[in-house]
């Protein structure tokens, strides 16, 4: 478990590359498992509660699937399905528990500094999100990276329509 840790740990640094994972399905059960738990744990406070951020995530993963699908399919190489899609579940299971320790320690801290971190973070896991994809798809490094960033703009309009976070107290 540690390596498979260290892996997609490389695999953000971009030291890795998702042909490096084996295509397994239970690799990719993991991955999806561990993104929508991270990322439903961080995300019940936005969404109001533990279900909603559930159904939030679970959508998520399903969008992103269905989007590297249609990635793949368009380019002929649909045979990458499994392994782009597992290194994508991996990062973002990585992002997302750095997100929510971050979130945790700057809890009640300068919200600038905290943002900023955020931002930094969010920009970080597109890079790796990006280096995946022109792998994936045998493309550019910006090719790549201009991809991520439409799958989860695509991701969030879907996700942001279907549940609406709660407006915040005054």
């Amino acid at each position: 478990m540690i390596e498979l840790l260290r892996f997609f740990y490389r695999l953000a640094r971009l030291q890795q590359a998702p042909q490096d994972l084996p295509a397994s399905p239970l690799l990719l059960a993991l991955t999806v498992a561990a993104n929508v738990a991270v990322g439903t744990l961080g995300g019940s406070r936005y969404f109001g509660s533990i279900w909603q951020a559930l159904l939030a995530n679970l959508t998520d993963v399903t969008v992103v699937a269905a989007m590297v699908w249609l990635l793949l399919s368009v380019n002929n190489r649909l045979p990458r399905l499994m392994q782009t899609v597992t290194a994508l579940y991996g990062v973002g299971a990585l992002y997302d528990a750095i997100i929510v320790v971050v979130q945790g320690l700057t809890l009640g801290a300068d919200g600038v500094g905290a943002g900023l971190l955020i931002l930094l973070l969010l920009v970080w896991v597109h890079v790796a999100m990006g280096h995946i994809l022109r792998h994936a798809l045998d493309q550019s490094f910006p090719a790549g990276i201009a991809l991520a960033v439409g799958v989860s703009a695509v991701s969030f309009v879907i996700v942001g329509n279907l549940f609406a976070v709660p407006a915040a107290g005054p």
